[in-house]
């Protein structure tokens, strides 16, 4: 068990309403309870034990989860029954969430899962999107939200990048094209100008990760950033990792679409 794990198994338990005890939606000594029965039910002293190791990873996964908006510390309600432990309730983020979650969403949740998934690309991104890409989720982690974003976005740069590199075979052609007046759009224009229509609306939108490098992150004003951008941030660079792989071929071939 790890806390990517404890992670998974809490919200799987949220879902199916097994994360409930006294007055709280999740009590982490529950789900903590349930698991080491599922995996021990026939063996009492093997349950005990790994209750006892596993206690610690459910409480932090909570906390975990607490960090990212999806619950808050106490009963669900007003005058609910409380307990000496303690425990969690959802935040109307986290059950609007719940209602749309998927795979990709439990990564999102799950930093040791997250990071092996970006991870994945190095090879065909480049080690700048890796160092950038890592950077974000240590910022996620610390709950630096505008740093999350706009190092998200600087992956989402090198994205790019690679992309135009892959397609031209010069690297120092792109970085001074990239560098110059109207260069992102330049980039993007040169990534997708003989691409179908679906490919060029999705990299418009994802070039929009980029923005927050390139433009916000660089003027020096004040930033209204929370949890929620951050999230998205990493949602949106997770989905362009695995659309720029799957359209590869496209994006980087000389020959003009239908």
């Amino acid at each position: 068990m790890n806390l990517d794990e404890a992670i998974s198994k809490t919200i799987s338990a949220i879902k199916n309403n097994g994360a409930r005890h006294y007055g709280y939606d999740v009590h982490p000594s529950s789900v903590c309870y349930h698991a080491a029965d599922r995996e021990a039910s026939n063996d009492h002293n093997k349950k005990n034990r790994l209750e006892r190791e596993w206690y610690p990873l459910f409480q932090e996964a909570a906390w975990e989860l607490t960090k990212r908006g999806w619950l808050r510390p106490g009963v669900s309600h007003h005058g609910a029954q409380a307990v000496a432990d303690g425990g969690y309730s959802l935040t109307s983020y986290g059950s609007e969430q719940l209602s749309s979650l998927d795979e990709n969403e439990i990564v999102l949740l799950q930093p040791g899962s997250l990071s092996a998934a970006l991870k994945s690309y190095n090879k065909t991104f480049g080690d700048g999107f890796y160092q950038r890409s890592q950077e974000a989720i240590k910022c996620r982690n610390a709950q630096a939200w505008f740093a999350c974003c706009a190092m998200a976005g600087a992956a989402a740069e090198s994205v790019l990048l690679a992309v135009a590199i892959a397609k031209t075979s010069d690297e120092e052609k792109i970085i001074k094209q990239y560098r110059g007046s109207n260069g992102r759009r330049a980039i993007l224009n040169l990534v997708t100008g003989n691409t179908k229509q679906h490919i060029r609306k999705n990299m418009e939108a994802f070039s929009g990760i980029i923005a927050i490098w390139r433009d916000e992150a660089a003027h020096g004003l004040v930033s209204a950033i929370s949890v929620a951008n951050a999230d998205e941030a990493m949602r949106s660079l997770l989905h362009m990792c695995q659309f720029v792989e799957k359209e590869w071929g496209a994006l980087t071939s000389q020959e003009l679409s239908n």
